[in-house]
């Protein structure tokens, strides 16, 4: 399972403007938002990423990277 951080970063930009004000509002540490954000954290916890969708107002589904079928 691979995060559509892309995607992550274009709705927190939407709804929130900044990374700093998502994570004033969601209550995560900014440092956990951006080892998730950059790809650092390939496998953050389920709570953690609970917490990222119910303030994203999105499924934990729709946070997945989905595969291309190339070939």
């Amino acid at each position: 399972m691979q995060l559509d951080t892309n995607k992550l970063r274009g709705l927190i930009e939407k709804k929130f403007k900044t990374d700093y004000r998502f994570c004033k509002i969601s209550e995560i540490p900014q440092s956990t938002v951006s080892t998730i954000l950059s790809g650092k954290n390939k496998n953050p916890r389920l709570c953690m990423l609970a917490r990222i969708s119910r303030a994203l107002d999105i499924t934990i589904d729709e946070m997945i990277l989905k595969p291309t079928n190339e070939g």
